[in-house]
């Protein structure tokens, strides 16, 4: 490695060009997409005007979350105290296709479903 020994003034003027050559350097434009939709097409509204997101905070929609768990694990383990084994099986399958379906279209909350239905499933299963 070599070392050079330059003055302050050396290393300022040095570092007053490299940003001089930055601020030069044409910055490209921001991305924007653009949406097309053919004109025989309606759009889907999926959320009421001017709203983009659930009217939920993290608190509540966690709070929300472990009660659906909860819920879903409750149903997994009655399918098993009131159904043959087979057809409860069936039940915690369907339950837990039906939260992986819904977090592959990003419904909110659906993977705490899922985790309640597996949950409640397994411990059906083996109790």
């Amino acid at each position: 490695m070599h070392l050079v020994d330059e003055s302050p003034e050396e290393i300022l003027a040095r570092l007053v060009r490299h940003r001089d050559a930055l601020a030069r350097v044409p910055r490209p434009a921001p991305f924007r997409p653009v949406a097309v939709v053919p004109e025989h097409v309606a759009p889907v509204v999926w959320f009421p005007k001017g709203r983009t997101r659930w009217p939920l905070s993290a608190v509540e929609s966690t709070l929300i979350g472990q009660i659906l768990a909860t819920v879903a694990g409750a149903l997994g383990i009655l399918a098993f105290e009131r159904f043959a084994t087979n057809i409860a099986v069936l039940v915690v399958a369907a339950m837990t296709a039906v939260g992986v379906l819904a977090a592959a279209r990003r419904i909110p909350l659906s993977l705490w479903w899922t985790l309640g239905a597996v949950i409640g499933g397994t411990l059906g299963h083996w109790s």
